[in-house]
């Protein structure tokens, strides 16, 4: 199924009735998992308040030094101290110096984000004629060829009667 308009990547949108892909203006829901190749990620090591830290020259090269020493030797090189305004609201000021380091996710990090990215945010598909809405792997609604529907768990039978433009269902409770 797909609007007049559409052109592959481009424009419109397509429902894959036999994958269950959602094509909308070019964007693919859900191809995340369809994205094997490993990702980077930052790996923040530490947070500090900037007000906490020693104001020493000597003390504080010594600290974060020290600190440095819990970064994995292999990713020191790319270590950083980047300060960060982490208030809430204008009449404050709370400064943050943070740690971190990105590296290439594990074979195991990459196996969980794409087991990950088959259940979370919202999927739309169309198979054998269902349309399915998910929400983080929960059924919100599924139509069945118009004989049932069922919205957050509560079924609602064929009985629809349009009075105005609206349309009014029954539940099946």
């Amino acid at each position: 199924m797909q609007s007049h308009d559409y052109v592959p990547g481009v424009s419109g949108w397509k429902i894959d009735h036999i994958s269950g892909d959602f094509e909308f203006n070019s964007c693919t829901i859900g191809s995340a998992e369809k994205a094997p190749e490993r990702q980077m990620v930052s790996i923040e090591v530490a947070s500090y308040s900037k007000w906490d830290l020693p104001k020493n020259a000597t003390n504080l090269l010594q600290f974060m030094q020290a600190e440095l020493q819990k970064v994995p030797e292999q990713y020191r090189h790319a270590a950083e101290f980047e300060e960060f305004d982490a208030s809430y609201g204008d009449e404050s000021f709370n400064a943050r110096l943070f740690l971190s380091y990105s590296r290439l996710e594990t074979e195991e990090e990459l196996a969980d984000r794409l087991k990950k990215a088959k259940v979370v945010g919202t999927r739309i598909s169309l198979v054998g004629g269902v349309l399915t809405i998910t929400q983080d792997g929960a059924t919100r609604i599924r139509i069945d060829g118009l004989q049932e529907a069922v919205v957050d768990g509560v079924t609602y039978i064929n009985e629809a009667f349009i009075k105005d433009g609206s349309i009014t269902m029954h539940s099946l409770r």
